[in-house]
């Protein structure tokens, strides 16, 4: 209302009041989508390729192998993701 006060059209509003002050949700909300897509571990599991395997898949497949010199990798693939 104050912009409508000062003259500020429709876009000159949304410019520079929406804009700002929704661009930190924006941010913070594609950063949650991009992390959960990078971890998602269920869907490329059961539909997925097998080659090349995403690394939440191929850190199961190395934890689950059998031998205990493929942990330490597998550990560090958590790390990462």
């Amino acid at each position: 209302e104050v912009s409508r006060v000062f003259g500020a059209g429709h876009w000159q509003f949304i410019r520079g009041i929406v804009v700002p002050v929704m661009m930190p949700a924006w941010a913070i909300a594609t950063f949650i989508v991009f992390v959960f897509t990078f971890s998602a571990f269920e869907v490329p599991y059961l539909l997925g390729v097998t080659y090349p395997s995403v690394l939440p898949v191929y850190s199961y497949q190395l934890y689950t192998s059998g031998t205990l010199s493929d942990r330490p990798e597998a550990l560090a693939v958590n790390m990462i993701l």
